[in-house]
């Protein structure tokens, strides 16, 4: 039996069945990385609450992005990202944030799609300017390894061993996390918002492909911390990390910065400590229209510092579509 597990590199989510035959155990990154990880704060932490709810006071947001990672790669990881969610403010000291995450990543002839169902609730007065927030993300992934698809130099003993066949399975999912956030109404602070949260993505820890000892899911640990610094009513300065941990690996950390301009534009760069750099630029469309919503367009690209690394491995490039709205406005 091949006894290969995710969990190990900090960066590689899908290379496990280019090491098939050295029928050894591996571990890698199993959850999808983003170069624009702001946009995809409810798949990092089920309790975030989005951009345009603290920064607009938009109740509603609906987003989706494509990401293809390391070009050069033949069958090279794509990743589609579709999200949405809805804060309904309470009468009291609480409100609720309710939402839905559909990922699917691929990378012949690995396949992974999920489903989740998310529920926050946040304890505050008022969730524009203050939040406390505790939720959690339950679905089910259905997982696809395409035996026929696979090239070792030792075939034969593989094929017999899972008898040619495609596996496939559907487990379930559950992630936690907790949320802050703050915006300053007082101090030479005033004005500007600060957010943070510490999650637990994919806290059953189960096997992936039944009855196969070939991919176990493990927990991460994910912690995100920014910074929103107003330079005027409209623009501002966002510096940002995302910190990931996987049990037996070295911690990864993503900094980030931002600069957006009146509704207008932003654009951004940063780091990962795996080794690479990354730019990012986008449009709004929205208020600067004289429309009650705001609709975003961004574009990243990412390469790795090391020449030789960077030759083989190529660009990771994505592009992410957001829509917020305040639904009890009218357009």
């Amino acid at each position: 039996m091949i006894n290969l597990r995710f969990g190990r590199s900090h960066f590689v989510p899908f290379i496990f069945f280019t090491f098939l035959f050295l029928s050894q155990t591996i571990s890698a990154q199993q959850l999808p990385l983003f170069t624009q990880y702001r946009e995809h704060h409810s798949l990092i932490n089920p309790a975030a609450v989005s951009w345009g709810y603290f920064t607009y006071k938009y109740n509603f947001n609906v987003g989706i992005s494509h990401r293809t990672q390391w070009q050069e790669i033949e069958h090279h990881p794509k990743i589609q990202h579709l999200h949405g969610e809805y804060m309904m403010k309470g009468k009291s000291n609480f409100s609720l944030l309710t939402g839905i995450n559909v990922l699917h990543q691929s990378s012949d002839p690995f396949y992974k799609t999920g489903t989740y169902g998310r529920a926050v609730v946040l304890f505050t007065e008022n969730p524009y300017y203050f939040g406390i927030a505790a939720g959690f993300m339950a679905g089910g992934v259905h997982y696809h390894l395409k035996i026929s698809d696979l090239e070792t130099l030792d075939t034969e003993p593989i094929l017999n061993d899972l008898n040619a066949n495609d596996l496939t399975n559907f487990r379930p999912d559950v992630s936690l996390g907790i949320y802050f956030y703050k915006q300053f109404r007082k101090s030479f602070l005033k004005g500007d918002n600060i957010y943070g949260g510490f999650s637990i993505p994919q806290i059953l820890a189960l096997k992936a492909l039944k009855n196969e000892n070939l991919i176990k899911t493990k927990q991460h640990f994910f912690a995100v911390l920014g910074y929103y610094k107003y330079l005027n009513q409209d623009s501002f300065i966002e510096p940002s990390v995302w910190i990931k941990s996987v049990p037996n690996a070295p911690i990864n950390l993503d900094f980030n910065i931002r600069f957006q301009y009146s509704n207008v534009f932003w654009i951004g760069s940063g780091f990962s400590t795996n080794d690479s750099v990354l730019f990012e630029a986008g449009v709004l469309i929205g208020e600067n229209f004289g429309i009650n919503r705001m609709l975003k367009f961004g574009y990243s690209s990412s390469v790795f510092l090391n020449k030789n690394i960077r030759n083989e491995f190529g660009a990771t490039h994505e592009i992410n579509l957001g829509l917020a709205m305040d639904l009890k406005k009218k357009p």
